[in-house]
């Protein structure tokens, strides 16, 4: 299935990540003394069906998601500048470590063994586009984008957001305490989708291995 429609299901969760960072800065900029109180108003009036921002939200969001192209979300979850996708490093890395797969199977199936990141993603991907279909690798690859895009807008919060804060907070405390929610924010997810991204890539391979 294409990647698009697997971004097309995701858009809810989206929603209401962008609803969450958008409500967290609105409170950081009118004081933090009641943090959780303040946060459920602010969720609900952006959440609230005639709201202007509800009615935008679809615009907000693709903003968000295409301000970043894929390569450098790439290098915000996997933390690497160079070949940072994992099918870089499909058969020299992940493929040793997931006990699911057999290299000697996948061996037999290859007409040469990749020895660099750009064979390596040639092969994976070439597999990748014969199993895509396969239940276990379209749900890996939708929770891959998923959360590939929640680091992206998580990012963008946490390097604009702090900025925008300090002309229009008079408490430091308020600006740390910000710049703190978004940092820990964007680090977990960094990892979640780094998980799911190397998870996503044994899939593909540990179902191509027993296709006939």
């Amino acid at each position: 299935m294409p990647s698009k429609y697997l971004k097309k299901a995701n858009i809810p969760t989206l929603n209401v990540f962008l609803i969450w960072n958008i409500a967290v800065f609105l409170v950081a900029s009118n004081g933090m003394s009641t943090f959780w109180v303040s946060i459920q108003d602010r969720i609900s009036e952006l959440g609230a069906k005639g709201s202007l921002f509800c009615f935008l939200t679809p615009l907000v969001l693709v903003v968000a998601c295409g301000l970043l192209p894929a390569s450098w979300k790439a290098t915000l979850v996997f933390w690497r500048f160079r070949n940072a996708l994992p099918d870089c490093r499909a058969f020299s890395v992940f493929a040793k470590r997931d006990p699911r797969i057999d290299e000697s199977l996948l061996l037999k199936k290859l007409d040469k063994v990749p020895i660099s990141a750009r064979d390596e993603n040639a092969v994976w991907y070439r597999w990748y586009k014969v199993v895509q279909n396969h239940v276990i690798v379209k749900e890996s690859h939708k929770q891959f984008l998923l959360n590939r895009d929640l680091t992206g807008i998580a990012f963008l919060f946490c390097i604009f957001g702090t900025p925008a804060l300090i002309p229009a907070v008079s408490s430091v405390l308020n600006i740390y305490l910000y710049a703190a929610i978004t940092s820990l924010q964007f680090i977990i997810l960094s990892i979640v989708a780094r998980n799911h991204g190397n998870r996503f890539v044994c899939n593909v391979m540990a179902e191509y291995q027993n296709k006939e």
